[in-house]
């Protein structure tokens, strides 16, 4: 059964037309394509966009590349980012490593910290290409997973109290209080990596 809707009322209330939904949706339909436009059209605006950016923003590079799967089910666009790849693999991380690279004019990688929030496509690129960068793990990323299975906020302030340890022997004392307030949080930390989380075990730069 078709359901039908008011398109407009007069000064007793009474309707004055009257259309189907269907109508009613398709109308709605083109008042905000005219409003803001279709996704063809907001895509054809897209080099201006880079070059408006290139123009406000020297030094930057841009590269884009589009596709039909650049649109996501619901026909919309993905929010505006530094880079937007397929999906996450080694390829596309090595491709945004080797501009970061480029850009940055990085030839001695021991020079340079990375930090990442352990995507698996960045990991392998880091390794081959700048071996002797020194990788770190964003905490917050290590929190949330630590939070995960270790609700508790005394252990979630124990986490921060071992990331912010200075020296390696606080974060040793630290990690035993740890271990004797609850030893399953104890476990599942002493499995990352000290260095790539923890300030105890960053390496000293020489100024």
């Amino acid at each position: 059964m078709r359901e039908w809707l008011p398109l407009a009322t007069d000064t007793k209330g009474k309707e004055v037309k009257t259309i189907s939904k269907i109508q009613g949706l398709r109308t709605k339909k083109k008042a905000l394509e005219r409003i803001i436009g279709n996704v063809v059209q907001q895509y054809a605006k897209l080099e201006d966009y880079v070059a408006e950016l290139l123009m406000t923003n020297a030094g930057s590079t841009i590269l884009t590349k589009i596709k039909d799967s650049d649109i996501d089910r619901f026909q919309s666009l993905y929010p505006v980012a530094y880079v937007i790849i397929e999906i996450e693999k080694k390829d596309a991380g090595r491709w945004f490593l080797l501009l970061i690279i480029e850009v940055l004019h990085i030839e001695d990688s021991s020079d340079w910290v990375i930090v990442i929030d352990r995507q698996k496509s960045l990991c392998p690129a880091i390794h081959e290409l700048v071996p002797n960068v020194e990788h770190r793990h964003c905490v917050i990323q290590l929190y949330n997973n630590f939070n995960k299975e270790n609700p508790r906020l005394v252990l979630r302030q124990k986490l921060w109290k071992n990331a912010k340890a200075t020296y390696e022997q606080k974060y040793r004392v630290l990690m035993n209080k740890l271990k004797k307030y609850h030893e399953k949080a104890y476990a599942w930390l002493s499995h990352e990596c000290a260095p790539c989380w923890t300030r105890s075990h960053f390496k000293l730069k020489q100024v």
